[in-house]
């Protein structure tokens, strides 16, 4: 994802790192909440390529990879 969306959620230092390990961003998806809406409760998480494997990450754990 080289675009507005990771420039505004991810620095330029942590995209060129993920880049370096192979790692690049896709998208966004919601990660589904508790209660009775979980969508309307969910957290963002990161579509990414690792690799050539697709894995939905939050954004911690996406900042762990870089």
């Amino acid at each position: 994802m080289h675009n507005q969306i990771s420039s505004k959620h991810f620095s330029a230092e942590t995209l060129k790192a993920l880049a370096r390990k192979g790692i690049y961003l896709l998208g966004l998806t919601t990660i589904p909440g508790d209660g009775d809406l979980p969508y309307a409760n969910g957290s963002t998480g990161y579509n990414i390529n690792d690799n050539g494997t697709h894995r939905v990450l939050t954004f911690s754990q996406v900042l762990k990879l870089a």
